[in-house]
């Protein structure tokens, strides 16, 4: 909220000019994400989580969690926290593939293969995660079970870059590669939660990416309003409230598509531990080696995007989860379904209650004066926070996730990929106490694998961000 506050009105008067902001989160929903979030992930020495809950409506910051603790770290996962994204981008290549008219029921070949990476010597071989194929499969159900041999075939045939601009224009910000690994989510450089977040939620909201007027690059702002002692604010009043601002990037029916084949990944694919019981969409990602794990996805109401991975450095999750891998399957839908549940059961008690003829009653939802004296929101239901300065800033430095190629798989994990997904396994069981690792990272980035290329064509199993795929190609861990 500061750095917004900075980048609109100025450091000195951000800081220093008694502006009264009154922020957008809803505090029940953030105690909600902070129990989610530490009912998994409480240990000091394990892996941690970063989660962004955004309105469908209005595409304000409802809540968002940044890391273990504000005085341990300054670093906001959340909004610096730039980590490969796995099979959480294939909705963006799903999104193109529906564009050019791919029918869900097309048919494909699901195998290794192999693919040559243009201007330089290197291939980039794509594996499904444990080498799981079906032979074939529609493109329902490698969105279900997250098949990696298809979306890296899918995106190379439409093109890396369609994908890329695309996925930007439905709210991604920092700068996206057109690498072939880009298509099961091995980028250059990462993304953030906010970001993931903020462009699923063009899904969400039908197609129409939903920017905020008072942030700086149209992006979610975490500003619900403001208003200065003196002198005039950009809007050239002495006020100024965030509205919504739509853009239409995607048609609608192609969302309602997109949308019942992401509703499967719920109900019987990879992230079937985030069903809650009502409607939810949305897909799993896990980084090679198990470095990051995500689950993004949306109910009726808010979009959330979870990332659970080691803060300070790229560190594998290979046994954190009940003595096995840590997936976009199991601690992101795990968090993601508790604060889901938290977040229905808060709405169904601001619903308003059959009256008994008392007058002048109001909703409890509603969102009352700032305690400033400022106007009132307007936004949805919920509390907001209200300041005359604005909250901590993040630290400044940058988080870039360093493995790529992390793509999906073609089968949940204890089961085979199949052509239909009544055949998903269970959802994972939550461990009874967090599993730490033996030891946290130091915060040095991994080595880049032996052979990797120079090209940036592929993704390095294990390897730097940056780096090209060894001659043989990498494999691809997570789902």
């Amino acid at each position: 909220m500061r750095q917004q506050a900075i980048d609109r009105y100025g450091a000195q008067r951000a800081l220093e000019g008694g502006l009264k902001i009154r922020t957008t989160l809803d505090l029940d929903l953030q105690r909600a994400a902070e129990r989610a979030v530490n009912s998994y992930l409480a240990g000091a020495s394990g892996p941690t989580a970063s989660m962004v809950a955004i309105d469908n409506a209005t595409g304000q910051v409802r809540a968002m969690v940044g890391g273990r603790s504000y005085q341990a770290s300054a670093f906001n996962l959340a909004t610096q926290g730039q980590r490969q994204p796995g099979s959480a981008i294939k909705p963006f290549v799903l999104a193109e593939a529906l564009r050019h008219h791919i029918s869900p029921g097309s048919v494909w070949s699901s195998k290794v293969k192999t693919f040559p990476v243009p201007h330089s010597g290197e291939r980039f071989v794509v594996h499904n995660d444990d080498n799981r194929y079906s032979g074939s499969t529609t493109l329902t159900d490698a969105t279900t079970f997250s098949d990696n041999s298809v979306y890296a075939e899918m995106g190379i045939k439409l093109g890396t870059a369609k994908i890329a601009r695309l996925a930007t224009s439905m709210g991604i910000r920092t700068p996206l590669s057109t690498n072939p690994a880009m298509t099961i989510g091995g980028l250059r450089e990462g993304v953030t939660p906010l970001d993931m977040a903020h462009a699923y939620e063009t899904l969400a909201h039908g197609g129409e990416r939903v920017d905020s007027s008072l942030s700086p690059d149209g992006g979610p702002s975490g500003i619900q309003s403001v208003i200065a002692p003196s002198g005039l604010l950009p809007n050239g009043h002495r006020s100024e409230v965030n509205q919504p601002e739509m853009r239409r990037i995607l048609p609608a029916d192609l969302v309602g598509t997109e949308t019942s084949m992401l509703q499967t990944v719920v109900q019987s694919g990879t992230g079937k531990a985030a069903d809650f019981g009502q409607f939810a969409a949305g897909k799993t990602g896990t980084t090679s080696d198990y470095g990051d794990a995500w689950f993004v996805g949306w109910d009726s109401k808010y979009t959330v995007a979870v990332w659970v991975g080691y803060p300070d450095t790229l560190k594998s999750m290979k046994y954190d989860f009940n003595g096995g891998p840590v997936l976009g399957g199991t601690f992101p839908a795990l968090i993601w379904h508790d604060f889901m549940l938290s977040a229905a059961a808060l709405a169904a008690s601001r619903a308003p209650q059959p009256s008994s003829g008392a007058a002048g009653g109001s909703g409890s939802g509603s969102s009352g004066p700032s305690a400033s004296g400022g106007p009132s929101s307007g936004s949805p239901a919920g509390p907001s926070t209200s300041s005359s300065t604005p909250a901590p800033a993040p630290g400044s430095r940058s988080r870039r996730g360093a493995v790529t190629g992390g793509g999906g798989s073609g089968a949940p994990t204890g089961a085979p990929a199949h052509s239909t997904p009544s055949a998903a396994p269970p959802a994972p069981t939550p461990p009874s106490s967090p599993v730490a690792p033996s030891g946290r990272g130091t915060g040095a980035a991994p080595s880049t694998p032996s052979g990797s290329g120079t090209g940036g064509g592929g993704a390095a199993h294990g390897g730097s961000g940056g780096a090209g795929a060894p001659t043989g190609g990498a494999g691809a861990a997570g789902r």
